[in-house]
């Protein structure tokens, strides 16, 4: 049902005088290497941070990377720039590629950083235009890149590693390979032969193949990691491990630029900030990347309390992420997640080997992860088995939901 009434914001000035000061900042950066390649300038910073994921995760930095940036891609750019509506951010840029189920016919595709990670590095695979082409197929399957992309590195490292043989896939199946890439994700899309098994997640597919699997695959909660490795940045697994869908990346990062050489305990309150600031930029439906012009923190607060009239300041935007947490941890509970499922996969325990990461695991062992969640929890008003207290349902209100 339309209604015909208008909405109206409490301090329409001040809501117009924010969005005068974030648009002149961005329209300033008339340089900026985001405006002008949007996310696929990352694949450079993950390299030289050791957080790239190379071959289903083997390694955090791959070898020859510098052919999926933006300097050696920029000639297949069509020029078109595409936003969200009523964006000025623009970061979604096409290029030219073959459509693969139609050799010869030019089409445009429109990967973003965690393609080019996912289905790029993650699959050894560092021709453009074969990650072109994966990322074009998948929107034409409706595919997601990050999900699939895992599904195919899953299958690559098994088939390598003899797990899974020639005749249960079809064909050889070995990392660089970009026509077993393509081939592999239409059999997921349309579940074909093994496809019906990797179309249900990389921890499904590990369960039924196993014979030693479950150690390729990189999930949370079932949830695929993002192109992000924790082995380059301290606390960033713990991010992973209590994120409430599973291993998203955009469930707030620890503010550090600190590989985990060290003990994660003193990141993770920075952790919390970060994850209530991104509640509440979801909430306001704000994109993420608006940390590009920047929009900071406070400027946040103004929009909500310009919009509502309201009165939100540090201490009650705290409150209400720890209120929206707190309430999906109680749904997740009801679904039977417990402290067990808040864990890192097992290849982000392996040490790395090379690159700018070299001699990392995600944590410096287990018994730092399991204080670092614990602090995690302590955080959050729960408990050591990561449910909320008495006291903090009481606190945020909640009580109705609990018999």
């Amino acid at each position: 049902v339309k209604g015909t009434g208008k909405i109206t914001a409490a301090d329409p000035e001040s809501l117009r005088e924010i969005n005068k000061t974030v648009t002149k900042r961005w329209n300033d950066k008339k340089d900026s290497e985001f405006r002008n390649y949007g996310t696929a300038i990352l694949v450079e910073s993950a390299n030289e941070g050791g957080q790239f994921p190379t071959r289903n995760w083997r390694n955090t930095y791959f070898e020859g990377y510098e052919s999926l940036t933006p300097g050696m891609m920029k000639h297949w750019i069509t020029g078109n720039q595409l936003s969200c509506p009523h964006c000025i951010i623009r970061c979604t840029h096409s290029y030219k590629t073959e459509d693969p189920s139609n050799p010869g016919l030019e089409v445009e595709s429109t990967p973003e950083y965690e393609t080019f990670g996912m289905c790029g590095g993650n699959l050894g695979i560092n021709d453009a235009q074969t990650v072109f082409q994966l990322n074009y197929l998948a929107d034409d399957l409706g595919l997601d890149t990050i999900s699939s992309g895992s599904a195919i590195g899953f299958t690559m490292d098994a088939f390598e590693k003899g797990i899974l043989e020639e005749n249960e896939i079809g064909f050889p199946a070995r990392f660089g390979d970009g026509e077993a890439a393509l081939k592999l994700m239409r059999m997921i899309a349309h579940k074909e032969g093994i496809g019906e098994i990797l179309a249900k997640g990389v921890r499904q597919a590990a369960i039924e193949i196993g014979r030693g699997s479950e150690k390729l695959a990189v999930h949370v909660k079932g949830l695929e990691a993002a192109a992000w490795d924790p082995r380059g940045k301290k606390g960033l697994g713990l991010s992973y491990a209590t994120a409430d869908v599973g291993a998203s990346h955009l469930r707030g990062w620890p503010q550090t630029g600190e590989k985990p050489e060290s003990s994660a305990l003193d990141v993770i309150e920075s952790m919390v900030i970060e994850r209530d600031t991104k509640i509440l930029t979801d909430s306001l439906i704000v994109c993420h990347f608006s940390w590009n012009f920047p929009l900071s923190r406070e400027e946040k607060f103004r929009l909500l309390n310009s919009a509502t009239g309201l009165d939100y300041d540090d201490a009650r935007v705290s409150l209400f992420g720890q209120r929206i947490e707190t309430l999906i941890r109680l749904f997740n509970i009801n679904e039977g997640i417990t402290r067990e499922d808040d864990v890192i996969p097992h290849r982000f325990w392996d040490v790395e080997t090379i690159g700018p990461s070299k001699g990392m695991k995600a944590f410096i062992d287990q018994d730092d992860f399991e204080k670092s969640l614990d602090s995690y929890y302590e955080h959050r008003g729960w408990n050591k088995d990561g449910i909320p207290t008495k006291k903090t349902i009481e606190k945020l209100g909640l009580s109705f939901l609990v018999k």
